[in-house]
């Protein structure tokens, strides 16, 4: 990386962090997606800024006006408003509308999962959100990196963002409920979605998401097995009275079949079932 973005938020990501993000971000004209940031341009420089997501109020696009000299000029542009850390503002400028548009269509797709409810509870007693079990999923990969150094770990944490995105289209079905009818539904609308993506990213995705599906690539099976063990550890956390009667066996037993690749996976998956005994034994007396 030749230039290091420069923060605008005074929430700001470390070194490593950020040039992990600006790497794998998605260019969309003067600006970019990442994992963790939005990049934007400065006059001279695409992607010279970045805010992380964690600080931005909102984003709306708004055509710039103007009757004479230099904003007259540019009168027409359409430009991205980003809002954050209460009230700050920075404006980024397409060349084409069309750009900003796909932006803000990717963003806006992907907010469903923040409003798409799970099965399960949080320690707090509300329903989990999707968004929430991805997020988690992908926290937990990046603190087991160490633990896993043979891997491709920003892949596997790229496929833990990415996992649930089909749910945007069909809402989220726990796995005891899940027909083969709800799965091909649900593949069929995600695809369809990541067809219509730009280049290259639909082909990233797509790749991502057939390697996800064979489950043949370590980096594949360890995807598949925290997301199956965030689900246990979640269970554990909420309240008790909110599980269904099949869920005391079902989590007891559910994950061993994927973490089995992994003698570390397999003990964290030891421990978190002491957990669940443990919740178990409480609840009975």
């Amino acid at each position: 990386m030749i230039f290091k973005p420069r923060p605008l938020s005074r929430t700001m990501l470390d070194d490593a962090s950020l040039v992990r993000d600006k790497q794998h971000c998605r260019r969309i004209g003067p600006c970019g997606v990442g994992r963790r940031a939005l990049y934007l341009n400065s006059y001279f420089i695409d992607r010279h800024y970045y805010v992380p997501f964690s600080a931005i109020t909102r984003a709306f696009k708004f055509i710039e006006e103007g009757t004479g000299g230099v904003r007259g000029v540019l009168a027409g542009r359409a430009c991205l408003l980003v809002e954050y850390d209460g009230g700050m503002q920075q404006v980024c400028c397409f060349k084409y509308e069309d750009q900003i548009d796909e932006l803000l269509r990717v963003l806006h797709t992907a907010e469903r999962l923040k409003d798409e409810t799970r099965h399960c509870y949080t320690s707090g007693g509300r329903r989990e959100s999707v968004a929430e079990h991805s997020w988690r999923l992908a926290l937990t990969a990046l603190f087991l990196r160490d633990e896993f150094p043979a891997l491709d770990m920003d892949r596997v944490i790229r496929m833990c963002l990415i996992h649930d995105l089909g749910e945007c289209f069909t809402g989220d079905i726990p796995t005891f409920l899940k027909s083969a009818s709800d799965e091909k539904k649900e593949d069929t609308a995600l695809f369809n979605w990541v067809a219509s993506l730009p280049a290259p990213y639909n082909m990233e995705l797509a790749a991502l998401y057939t390697e996800m599906g064979a489950l043949q690539t370590d980096e594949a099976k360890l995807y598949k097995a925290l997301d199956k063990l965030e689900a246990v550890i979640q269970h554990n956390e909420s309240d008790i009275r909110s599980w269904e009667p099949l869920e005391y066996d079902l989590n007891r037993t559910y994950a061993y079949d994927a973490v089995a690749f992994s003698p570390y996976l397999t003990k964290l998956r030891e421990a978190v079932r002491e957990d669940t005994e443990e919740k178990i034994k409480a609840a009975e007396k």
